[in-house]
């Protein structure tokens, strides 16, 4: 009788019934047993293992990981800007058809960037008011503008800048 109205009561879903008589009876009644089974063996995204083995390789070479912000502003993108006026580094595009959001978090950077350059030469400036040299890489997504109504093209793009004095390489050499 019990069962019934807990039939009625969760719809006959096996599940929530075996619940709620475990819940009713208590859980410390119901033994413990280890699950039985094959497990899936994970297989790794092929890009993934390339970002690992490539965050591996440069923060191995000295150089750090940088995460800066998915927005730029006009006036950072102008400084890479080709003689067309678009601007860009490897995908070059006019500023007035890059993603302008609606709402920044930063009202002064309102682009989706479309290269990582401007922002890390920005962090690696900032760096080198405090030490004598800086290399930062990203590896991260830009975007690439595809029409007015359409969602852009995201693309995956490692950015690497490297400024200030270098280093002779010699293992018994202080770095200071």
């Amino acid at each position: 009788f019990n069962i019934f109205l807990l039939k009625r009561f969760f719809d006959s879903i096996p599940e929530d019934i075996i619940e709620e008589v475990g819940r009713v009876m208590g859980y410390d009644r119901v033994p413990a047993t280890l699950p039985v089974g094959q497990t899936v063996p994970v297989v790794r995204d092929p890009n993934y293992l390339l970002q690992t083995k490539l965050r591996n390789v440069l923060t191995a070479s000295g150089l750090s990981e940088a995460v800066t912000y998915i927005t730029a502003s006009g006036a950072m993108l102008s400084s890479f800007a080709t003689d067309s006026g678009e601007v860009g580094i490897l995908t070059p595009r006019p500023l007035d058809s890059l993603l302008k959001l609606v709402n920044p978090l930063n009202a002064e950077r309102p682009f989706l960037r479309n290269t990582l350059i401007p922002a890390l030469l920005e962090s690696v400036a900032a760096n080198l008011r405090h030490q004598r040299s800086a290399g930062l890489f990203e590896l991260a997504r830009v975007y690439l503008p595809n029409g007015r109504n359409d969602l852009p093209t995201e693309v995956q793009t490692l950015g690497l800048a490297l400024a200030g004095q270098r280093d002779e390489l010699d293992r018994f050499s202080s770095n200071e």
